[in-house]
């Protein structure tokens, strides 16, 4: 059955409590952890962010060399409002695939999200220093990560949009990120220099 219809029908009596305080994966503990993860969109489409969070954990847990389980659970968590817990499942799935363009940019939103601007620098850096060949497609119902709106920063805007980003790989968002985050801490020619690198 379509993961949405699985979690309809599983209904929330199949969720209890974690000890973390998340409702627990309602899914076969048999499950591999793509399909773990699957489950877990399916749950978070449907607004049950918790139960989402319990498969991600479980995830986690059984699958612990799985790094796309500490990313979607780390997502999951930033939604959650629990950013501290959001960075550190971050840091954990990064351990696991320190290259992954998109994952260093949503690690960077949400270090500056957190108010810890040196590190999302870094985390912004890191992304956009890598090659095309290193940055992961992104899925369509994952958009890009986002940690400051470009209407609120010309300089920015209009920096970006004279280079090649439209062009550029997976990791385009990260320049964005990075323009906006030193035009936000008052550094302009920073910005600049942020929208003004060659993207490939």
């Amino acid at each position: 059955a379509p993961l949405g219809s699985l979690a309809d029908a599983l209904g929330h009596s199949m969720s209890t409590p974690t000890a973390s305080g998340h409702s627990e994966c309602p899914y076969a503990a048999h499950a591999g952890p793509d399909e773990l993860v699957r489950f877990g969109h399916a749950l978070q489409n449907d607004g049950r962010l918790d139960a989402a969070a319990g498969c991600y954990a479980r995830t986690t847990r059984l699958h612990p060399a799985f790094a796309d389980g500490w990313f979607e659970h780390g997502l999951v968590l930033q939604s959650l409002g629990d950013l501290a817990a959001a960075v550190r499942t971050f840091d954990a799935g990064l351990r696991l695939r320190p290259s992954d363009a998109g994952r260093l940019n949503a690690h960077g939103v949400m270090l500056q999200t957190a108010g810890r601007h040196a590190e999302a620098r870094r985390a912004y850096s890191r992304s956009v220093r890598l090659p095309p060949a290193r940055c992961r497609p992104r899925a369509a119902a994952r958009p890009a990560a986002r940690a400051l709106p470009l209407s609120r920063y010309p300089l920015t805007r209009a920096a970006c949009a004279t280079t090649k980003l439209a062009r550029a790989p997976s990791n385009a968002e990260a320049y964005f990120n990075l323009g906006t985050l030193h035009e936000a801490l008052g550094a302009p020619s920073d910005a600049l220099a942020a929208c003004a690198r060659p993207t490939g």
